[in-house]
């Protein structure tokens, strides 16, 4: 008896549209396997059901376009998409120090927004310094040991 339609989204550095992600690629498909790419891209399923969305991106994550043009196109549709892009850090960049926090502070106001929890955050939210220190690490890391798919 419990749907399993999704009534919010919280997205992390996600990969919403394989057809732009296959051209942005340089790679050409033929209509059937373009076509299965369609079906499991949500971009191409946006509609006015879609639940509300929360996404996060860096902005040196080459797949920060899937966050910018599906926000855009749920916006068009009169969905809620609440894209929030982080300077100086690329993918994944949620799961590194500092970030960490702000991410589970965004994510709990916006869950609180829409009434899933109440009250307010009960982690502080890291100040511009902390995040300014936590791009200088990402810098660090990647000097250091960059992502293998260069994201």
């Amino acid at each position: 008896g419990v749907s399993p339609k999704p009534q919010a989204m919280v997205l992390m550095n996600p990969g919403l549209d394989l057809v732009m992600e296959a051209e942005l690629r340089g790679i050409s498909l033929p209509p059937s396997q373009a076509e299965k790419l369609r079906m499991v891209s949500p971009q191409q399923h946006l509609a006015k059901d879609t639940p509300p969305s929360v996404i996060f991106f860096g902005d040196q994550d080459r797949l920060l376009p899937h966050g910018t043009n599906f926000a855009a196109r749920a916006k068009r549709l009169g969905l809620r998409a609440d894209l929030h892009i982080y300077p100086g850090v690329g993918h994944t960049f949620w799961r590194r120090t500092h970030f960490e926090e702000e991410v589970l502070y965004v994510m709990d106001e916006f869950l609180v927004s829409l009434g899933y929890l109440e009250g307010v955050p009960t982690l502080d939210r890291p100040s511009a310094v902390d995040l300014k220190e936590g791009v200088a690490l990402e810098e660090k890391r990647m000097r250091e040991a960059p992502d293998v798919d260069n994201y």
